[in-house]
């Protein structure tokens, strides 16, 4: 759990500076589904 927390600060903030995808649709999502959202990315 505490793992997660961190790694959504880290992600969110990546998430906006790549600019990967509407910022309007990242809020919307789930933390959980934007973290695996975005290790799909990564990957």
């Amino acid at each position: 759990m505490e793992e997660e927390d961190e790694s959504r600060g880290k992600t969110e903030e990546s998430g906006e500076d790549r600019g990967d995808g509407p910022p309007d649709r990242d809020p919307a999502l789930s933390p959980s589904a934007f973290i695996l959202r975005a290790i799909q990315q990564a990957v």
